[in-house]
């Protein structure tokens, strides 16, 4: 062979370092994702790992077998911390900390009575244990990113095997004590792979944070920051021809200048999200809620009754009337007028909303705090009465 193990332990070494250095660099740009920066100090305690071994081979000794383990599983427990990061977006303080504990106190116990043999293959089940648990954890969230999280707990896995592959490999030969440091094709290919897997695993990882990054982007781009509904403009792109009957709720808060003229603004930021509260409280999977800007929000109903989106508006505008916001002067109640218009066939929400605009204008003029239909046609008499709990439960 032209590397033999302690070359590859070296490159295993090298590779790792420059992992935890690009990793490092990619959160101190977007220091949001802090997934990157554990993977980057759990990439540290691997090089620390694959170096120490290579002196171990070398040159065994109690201490050093002690140390490159350890560091081992730290580095992988780091990582396993990271994929729940990735997926939870919260560090795992305590979970890390009794996992890594678990798995170092029989390894090394192993390590200093003497039988170093057992302690390597709780060494290797250890690093095999926290892969096959990273690799779970990056594939419960495969729907994010399929493609590059398939690759990820993939090789997060198939490093898994090689290391078991390496635990069992030592039982065989010497299940206690060891006469030698373990040497063979089991190592080999454990260090080829470990080498082929950081290396991959540092570009997956990267192109994960640059996916989320667009998303991240994407969703700032169509998501209004006050309230968190839909904007003006990812309305218009989601909604902009509509199906034939589809339902349109122009939303205005009533005398909302007034509150900010007399409370302040932060108090009637406090209005607009509470509206926003309501409105994404009554939503149903097929309905969809945006702010246009102001005080004005759409809700956009699918139906096949005209009286649905009127019952919506009624659901919506009573709600609101109910709610209480506290502010530096005591409790305030505040309205909201509507008006609904229904789509004509193939009909734009540009023109939807004009005539449920005109609508609105009527509910404004005869007292406010209620709801107008444009004069779309009749609403069905069976409508009406219906329940609030049916129309939440989905039953329209």
């Amino acid at each position: 062979m032209l590397l033999n193990h302690s070359s590859l332990l070296l490159a295993v070494a090298f590779s790792g370092a420059a992992l935890s250095a690009t990793l490092l660099a990619s959160w101190l740009s977007w220091r949001s994702e802090n997934f990157l920066l554990t993977w980057a100090i759990g990439a540290i305690f691997v090089v620390l790992a694959a170096w120490g071994y290579g002196i171990y081979v070398l040159d065994p000794s109690l201490w050093l077998a002690i140390g490159f383990a350890t560091c081992l599983v730290i580095g992988l427990a780091l990582a396993h911390a990271a994929a729940w990061q990735f997926r939870s977006h919260r560090f795992p303080l305590q979970r890390t900390l009794l996992v890594a504990c678990m798995l170092l106190a029989p390894m090394n116990a192993a390590f200093l009575l003497g039988f170093d043999a057992l302690g390597m293959i709780l060494a290797n089940l250890n690093a095999a244990i926290l892969l096959f648990a990273t690799a779970a954890d990056y594939w419960n969230v495969r729907r994010e990113a399929p493609l590059p999280i398939h690759a990820l707990a993939g090789l997060y896995g198939i490093t898994g095997v090689s290391f078991a592959v390496c635990a069992a490999m030592i039982a065989i030969q010497n299940p206690l004590v060891l006469a030698a440091p373990p040497e063979g094709w089991a190592e080999n290919i454990n260090a080829i792979v470990s080498l082929i897997a950081i290396t991959s695993i540092g570009a997956l990882s990267l192109a994960l944070h640059q996916f989320r990054l667009a998303m991240r982007h994407h969703s700032d781009a169509h998501t209004d920051s006050l309230t968190g509904l839909l904007n003006r403009r990812a309305l218009f792109e989601r909604s902009g021809e509509l199906e034939d009957k589809t339902g349109v709720v122009l939303f205005d808060l009533d005398h909302f200048k007034q509150v900010n003229d007399v409370h302040g603004h932060a108090v009637g930021d406090r209005v607009l999200r509470q509206f926003s509260k309501v409105l994404r409280d009554n939503l149903r999977p097929t309905d969809t809620a945006a702010r246009l800007g102001g005080e004005e929000f759409v809700l956009v109903v699918k139906q096949d009754n005209p009286g649905i989106a009127f019952l919506m508006a009624e659901v919506v505008r009573t709600s609101f009337a109910a709610q209480e916001i506290a502010t530096p002067s005591g409790r305030l109640c505040c309205t909201v007028s509507a008006g609904i218009a229904t789509a004509r066939h193939n009909e734009t929400l540009d023109a939807v909303l004009r005539r449920a605009d005109r609508a609105l204008y009527l509910a404004k003029n005869e007292g406010r705090n209620s709801a107008r239909l444009a004069g779309d046609g009749p609403i069905s008499a069976d409508v009406l009465p219906l329940s609030v709990r049916s129309l939440r439960t989905g039953a329209l």
